[in-house]
């Protein structure tokens, strides 16, 4: 099965960390070929993604739900296939390393089913650990850009 794990020092608190991965609505554009997404609940959306691998281009349907929160250091999702035979499971989880710098790893696994299984499979094992860096690395800017939105200027 597809995984692939990540890990990236962020110069903010756990809480602040927290702040950012615990709504969908901060990260989820930040995912490669996001198409858009919607929220069902606190916990659930639904996500459209656009890829393609080779000649093969999909649109997927992903409904993820959120599995389990411990504030402020994991969050744990399911993905689940919509319109394809897809599924996964992926979490965030944040440790404090002093008090402005906390270490996130981002992990996820997921697998494609069926007839594409077998073609898809292997070439998401290739690229997924990259895209897995590149979302935390995003992820990592935008905690960083909100932090500094929300200090004090310094006169």
């Amino acid at each position: 099965m597809p995984s692939a794990s990540h890990q990236v020092l962020l110069e903010s608190s756990p809480e602040q960390v927290w702040s950012f991965v615990s709504n969908f609505d901060n990260w989820v554009p930040l995912v490669k070929g996001y198409a858009s997404h919607q929220n069902l609940n606190e916990r659930t959306s639904i996500w459209v993604l656009k890829g393609e691998a080779g000649r093969i281009q999909k649109t997927v349907k992903l409904r993820v739900d959120i599995t389990k929160q411990t504030k402020p250091n994991h969050i744990a999702f399911s993905l689940k296939g919509i319109n394809e035979n897809v599924r996964g499971n992926g979490c965030f989880t944040a440790k404090k390393q002093s008090e402005n710098a906390t270490l996130v790893t981002g992990d996820l696994t997921i697998k494609v089913y069926g007839l594409l299984g077998p073609v898809l499979n292997p070439i998401i094992t290739t690229i997924l650990p990259m895209q897995t860096q590149k979302l935390a690395e995003a992820i990592r800017f935008q905690v960083l850009k909100q932090r500094r939105q929300l200090q004090p200027a310094i006169s």
